[in-house]
């Protein structure tokens, strides 16, 4: 989520869900404190070597109260499944393709249950490892129901009523897995704001876990809370294990990569843009995964930048492509990120609408008073849209007003014609100095506020 603090876990970079995703999820779980959650479109190198193939798994970090889910994206479709038109059933990248069934989001919103359920459980726990609550009373259920992992576990059940109600109220609808992502549907011009305001859909929110009790027996559920203690200590030792040996993984991993990661970022920062341009793109490639092996740092990343700012956009198109767009995505943060998805809007390889905030700042910033004075309106309203989506911070609001003193007041009161940009709503949306701060460049304007 936009708003997670979390940018990787376990070696594994975050994944950024689409807008629309993440507007439905906090809907559907307003109560859920998402700058502690945070998605991964692959498992742990632990977790791989176990032979564990579920779909995916959700699970607390040891020693925080950070809570992550994993999406196992490198299972393959079983030939009697039901979403067989996704070889890799589980790919998140698959989220945004049109004419998908709701399988990735039905399995979001059943992993978000189990978030729902640990803060909640854990709320005012200390986190020792799994010797927490939320993960103690899961092993207890799963004794008293004797070892057996299926839909009728308390915990499980609550999850699998929440997944299958939505895939039958979206069904209902005539909703299919690429309206989350804002693609629109002959059924509704909004189709998440179809969904919201649907009966089905508000029946969904839940505030919180309320999932059936297990041991009636007391005897029985002493004996399993005593042995879910036990097992939580051996898979917290085991995890304290592994997180020593991790970064003796990674130290050689990294040692083995380290020369040839070296020899690219030099090759990159040495050579004309002309000579880059000039190879052909099997080198481009080859260079380009050499930088994301093992772990992209800041120097892995600006140096992908200068090569891709070298190319002329289809090139650009083709080198990104090859990589798939959002994998190649994933391989950035921080502010690499947000110059990575400006560069690709720039090309056409992004559209507007799949911009995040960070991009958003980093186009402004880019951009200058002459780009942003000469943009459309259209493109205007966009860019506003997306700063005032979801959760609102410093940044974004800075940027808001670095905008506003960019336009003339005619585009201003434009602007603030239209859904979604009026002035009640960047009101909403700012807050504290930066709010002193619009209203004075709104008064400089010669636009007094209503």
């Amino acid at each position: 989520m936009d708003e997670s603090v979390i940018t990787h876990a376990e070696g594994l970079p975050a994944y950024r869900l689409p807008p629309c995703v993440q507007n439905l999820l906090r809907f559907l779980y307003p109560t859920i404190n998402w700058r502690t959650v945070a998605f991964f479109n692959d498992i742990p190198w632990w977790l791989e070597v176990t032979g564990w193939d579920a779909n995916a798994i959700t699970l607390p970090d040891t020693f925080t109260n950070q809570i992550y889910v994993f999406f196992n994206s490198k299972k393959l479709a079983r030939p009697s499944a039901s979403h067989t038109e996704l070889v890799y059933p589980n790919d998140l990248n698959a989220l945004c393709r049109p004419g998908q069934s709701t399988h990735l989001v039905a399995t979001l919103i059943h992993e978000c249950v189990h978030v729902l359920q640990f803060q909640q459980a854990d709320s005012s726990s200390i986190p020792l490892g799994y010797l927490r609550p939320s993960t103690t009373d899961y092993l207890k259920c799963w004794a008293c129901h004797g070892f057996v992992y299926d839909d009728q576990l308390p915990h499980e059940k609550e999850a699998y009523d929440q997944e299958r109600q939505f895939t039958a109220c979206a069904s209902s609808l005539g909703l299919d897995n690429a309206v989350w992502c804002c693609v629109p549907q002959p059924s509704a011009a909004d189709p998440l704001k179809h969904f919201m305001t649907s009966a089905c859909g508000q029946a969904l929110v839940k505030m919180q876990s309320v999932r059936t009790q297990c041991c009636d027996n007391a005897l029985a559920g002493l004996g399993s809370s005593i042995l879910a203690a036990g097992v939580g200590v051996l898979v917290t030792a085991a995890k304290i294990v592994l997180i020593l040996v991790t970064p003796i993984v990674e130290f050689f991993s990294d040692l083995f990569n380290s020369t040839e990661d070296d020899k690219v970022r030099d090759d990159i920062r040495s050579a004309s843009g002309s000579n880059l341009a000039a190879r052909s793109d099997a080198d481009l490639i080859d260079m380009v995964q050499k930088l994301f092996d093992g772990p992209t740092g800041d120097d892995d990343e600006n140096a992908v930048l200068r090569l891709l700012s070298c190319l002329p956009c289809p090139r650009v198109a083709t080198l990104v492509g090859s990589f798939g767009v959002q994998n190649f995505l994933d391989e950035f943060q921080g502010a690499e990120y947000g110059h990575l998805q400006l560069l690709l809007l720039n090309c056409g390889v992004l559209s507007l609408s799949s911009l995040d905030d960070n991009g958003v700042c980093a186009l402004v910033k880019a951009a200058g008073c002459a780009g942003i004075s000469g943009a459309s309106v259209s493109v205007l309203h966009g860019l506003f849209l997306q700063l005032l989506s979801g959760y609102t911070d410093d940044e974004d609001e800075q940027t808001i007003n670095a905008m506003m003193g960019c336009l003339s007041a005619t585009t201003i009161r434009t602007v603030l014609r239209m859904n979604g940009t009026r002035w009640d709503d960047f009101d909403s949306a700012i807050q504290g100095d930066e709010w002193d701060d619009f209203v004075d460049v709104m008064k400089a304007k010669g636009i007094p506020e209503p």
